[in-house]
C-alpha cells in the first residue's frame, strides 16, 4: 500500500501503468544485491533448478598447504623473463626458460646435499662453483691448458659420469714422458711434455680425469688395465690402425664431442686376430675382464692427438684424426728407443 491505496486499475488507486517507461527507477537489486553479485555460470556449468553451481575442483590446487603429484607445465606468453617466481623479503625471484637453458634470475641457487647435472644433446656445460668458508675438494679440480694460459677449472666428470667418462686407465700405469723416464699416469699434469709414439715430444693440454661408469675394464696378462672403448694402435693382415674392445661406446663419445674421433669412425678395428703395438714390437695378447667399481678413477694425458704410449702399448690420447695424420703412420719402436736414450 502506498499512502492507504492499492494498486488497481480503478479510479483513485494507483496505476500499475501509464504506458510510459520510467528510466529513474532502480529495480535490480535484491535485497539490496547487484543483479552482478548472483552466479550465472562457472565456466560452462550453469546453476541447476535450486540456483546451485556444481563445480567439480578435485584436480585443482589451493594456493597454499596443498601438494601436487605429476609434472607442473606453465605457459607464458612472449617475454622469456617470466616463469616461476619465487618471491622473498629482498623482491622477486624467478626461473624461467630462455629457449636453452634454466635461468634463475636475480639469485644464487644452493644446494645442501648432493647436486646431479645431466646434459642431453651434447654433454656440453660450466658448473661455477664459489666458496664462502667451505673448500672445494681438490680432486674435483683440474689443470686445463688453454692458449698459452694453464687454468684450472672444475671437472664436471666427477660429478657426473653419464657421458663424459672417455678417460681410460687406472691409477698405477706408466706414461713415457719424453725426456724416457716413465710416470704414473694420475701425477701428468698439463704442459708437461710425453713422448709420442711416432718419436716426437707430444704436449699434454690436460689430463683428463672421470670415473669408470658403466664401462668394462680390460687386461691383458702383463698387467696392462684399460677401459674397454680406449684405442689401441694394432696390425691385423699387415695393416695398421686403431682398435677398441668396443668401438659402439668409443663412437658414442664422438658423437657426444667428448671426442674428435676418425674420418671414418666406422674403420675402427674390434674382435681378435690382432697384434697389438707394444715397445717390443707387435706382440699378440689375450685379455681379460676385470672387475672394478664404477667409481674407479680413470686418467689419461689429452694432446692433440699424437699417440702415446702407456704401459708400453701404443694408445690414444684422444683420438683426433683431425689434428694428426694416422695413415702416415707406422708402428717402430726403435725410434722411440732411440729418443729414449
Amino acid at each position: 500500500m502506498l499512502d492507504g491505496k492499492h494498486a488497481a486499475n480503478t479510479t483513485g488507486a494507483i496505476p500499475i501503468s501509464n504506458g510510459t517507461v520510467n528510466t529513474d527507477l532502480n529495480a535490480d537489486k535484491l535485497d539490496g544485491y547487484h543483479a552482478s553479485s548472483f552466479v550465472r555460470t562457472v565456466g560452462s556449468v550453469a546453476p541447476d533448478a535450486s540456483g546451485n553451481v556444481n563445480v567439480d575442483l578435485s584436480s585443482r590446487v589451493a594456493k597454499s598447504g596443498d601438494t601436487m603429484t605429476g609434472d607442473l607445465t606453465i605457459y607464458r606468453a612472449a617475454s622469456p623473463t617470466t616463469g616461476v617466481v619465487f618471491l622473498g623479503n629482498s623482491g622477486g625471484r624467478y626461473l624461467y626458460y630462455d629457449g636453452d637453458s634454466y635461468v634463475m634470475h636475480g639469485a644464487n641457487l644452493y644446494v645442501n646435499g648432493n647436486a646431479t647435472f645431466t646434459t642431453v644433446s651434447n654433454c656440453q656445460g660450466t658448473i661455477n662453483t664459489t666458496t664462502g668458508s667451505g673448500n672445494i675438494p681438490t680432486d674435483t679440480l683440474v689443470l686445463v691448458k688453454n692458449g698459452n694460459e694453464v687454468q684450472l677449472r672444475t671437472n664436471r666428470a666427477l660429478s657426473n659420469c653419464n657421458c663424459d667418462c672417455f678417460s681410460c686407465f687406472p691409477a698405477g700405469c706408466m706414461v713415457l714422458m719424453a725426456d724416457g723416464s716413465e710416470r704414473r699416469i694420475e701425477t701428468v699434469q698439463a704442459g708437461e711434455f710425453v713422448m709420442g709414439a711416432d718419436g716426437t715430444p707430444a704436449e699434454v693440454d690436460y689430463l683428463h680425469i672421470s670415473h669408470l661408469g658403466f664401462r668394462t675394464m680390460y687386461r691383458f696378462n702383463d698387467g696392462h688395465e684399460w677401459s674397454e672403448e680406449h684405442m689401441h694402435w694394432v696390425r691385423k693382415d699387415g695393416s695398421e690402425w686403431w682398435w677398441s674392445a668396443n668401438p659402439d661406446t668409443w663412437r658414442n663419445e664422438v658423437a657426444v664431442g667428448v671426442v674428435a674421433g676418425l674420418k671414418d669412425n666406422y674403420s675402427v678395428l674390434s674382435g681378435g686376430d690382432v697384434e697389438y703395438a707394444h715397445m717390443d714390437g707387435f706382440a699378440n695378447r689375450v685379455m681379460e675382464q676385470v672387475d672394478r667399481p664404477s667409481d674407479t678413477k680413470v686418467y689419461l694425458p689429452i694432446t692433440s692427438g699424437v699417440p702415446i704410449i702407456v704401459d708400453g702399448y701404443v694408445v690414444g690420447a684422444s683420438v683426433n684424426e683431425f689434428g694428426y695424420d694416422y695413415t702416415q703412420f707406422r708402428w717402430n719402436p726403435e725410434i722411440v728407443k732411440e729418443k729414449c736414450k
